[in-house]
């Protein structure tokens, strides 16, 4: 399989690697134990929010640069949001769903997957790589 890469999709289109995406969504579930976490992720960002009495990124960003329990309350913060924001990108539904979609459209074409993290397209990748050996193994 070729290798996972940084590659815009603003920047594959200007190129004419890619024809302007069309974007479908597909709503799928997060299982027990992702919304527990996603749950208790939220939480805590709320609860942050109201102790800095903002939610905006901006503003929590400039108490990084001071000192103390305000400093160390917008890194959980940040923390928190990444750990939501990563869980959303890698749920199993969401592989699942995408592998479902490659099997079914593209089961033996090459393809470009676009996503927010590299994690999850490695995710993605390995998954469609186990899939693919399991229809030609013998």
């Amino acid at each position: 399989m070729p290798p996972v890469k940084r590659y815009m999709i603003k920047e594959a289109v200007k190129n004419k690697r890619l024809a302007r995406p069309i974007v479908i969504p597909i709503k799928v579930e997060l299982t027990d134990t992702e919304q527990t976490i996603y749950d208790k992720c939220s939480i805590k960002i709320r609860n942050i929010s109201g102790y800095l009495h903002t939610s905006d990124p901006k503003s929590i960003m400039s108490r990084l640069r001071r000192r103390g329990r305000s400093a160390s309350l917008a890194r959980a913060w940040f923390a928190n949001v990444k750990e939501r924001k990563n869980l959303i990108n890698c749920a199993n539904n969401k592989l699942l769903a995408a592998l479902d979609l490659i099997a079914a459209k593209h089961p033996s074409e090459r393809i470009m997957v676009f996503s927010e993290t590299i994690e999850s397209i490695r995710l993605l990748k390995g998954a469609v790589g186990r899939q693919r050996n399991k229809v030609y193994a013998y």
